[in-house]
């Protein structure tokens, strides 16, 4: 299935009153924390706008969320992993949200109240383990980490099925990997492997923004 194609939309002006009605909420708080997933800030990927169409209903709920990455640092001059527009952006959004982050560098200082943040790498099943024996089910992933194709599988293999029945699995960017993906053993894209019809039978899969963002959305237990 096809999601919205929002390359055209660049910035919150662009929008069509309606859709600005609708969706101009997280988009606007991504913009303010600079966080690329908005529509101003660096490649500005727009993938706020889909999130806040998907996620919206979910805003005054006691939801559990986790994201993986949780900054590119190229684009910000703090080495000391002090600040997470991202994280900033979700916890603003979700005001009664408990959220989980993991991150290969360390940005556990930013643990406190209702936000718990692990380091450890996604791609080793080891540490997934570990984090799945501390994480209660969720209701919302966002993989936003390396991008490389067998690390967002093997997280989606330990983590999927601590998703709650009904909730949202995203993978960010699936239509780039990093230079270095070649020295991993070999898998298919990601993207690849959630068009296949062998998962599109076993999954509700949707691709979004240009088939760059994928969403998985776990079927409710009949």
């Amino acid at each position: 299935m096809t999601g919205w194609d929002w390359q055209s939309w660049r910035t919150v002006a662009d929008l069509p009153k309606r859709d600005l009605m609708l969706r101009d909420t997280l988009t606007t708080l991504a913009n303010k924390h600079l966080s690329d997933k908005g529509t101003t800030f660096a490649q500005a990927h727009a993938y706020t706008i889909v999130y806040d169409e998907l996620l919206g209903p979910l805003r005054d709920s006691e939801i559990t969320l986790l994201e993986i990455g949780l900054r590119h640092d190229p684009y910000y001059g703090d080495a000391n992993h002090a600040t997470s527009p991202s994280l900033s952006m979700w916890m603003e959004f979700f005001p009664k949200a408990r959220i989980f982050a993991v991150d290969w560098n360390d940005f556990t200082p930013l643990t406190a109240g209702r936000v718990r943040v692990f380091q450890g790498d996604q791609g080793d099943p080891g540490f997934l383990r570990s984090l799945v024996s501390e994480l209660p089910d969720l209701d919302i992933v966002i993989d936003d980490g390396s991008h490389a194709s067998l690390h967002q599988q093997v997280s989606f293999k330990h983590l999927f099925p601590r998703l709650k029945p009904g909730g949202f699995y995203f993978i960010e960017d699936v239509h780039w990997q990093p230079p270095w993906e070649q020295s991993l053993p070999p898998v298919p894209l990601t993207s690849d492997l959630f068009k296949s019809p062998a998962m599109q039978c076993l999954l509700d899969v949707s691709f979004h923004v240009s088939e760059k963002l994928c969403c998985v959305r776990k079927k409710n237990a009949s």
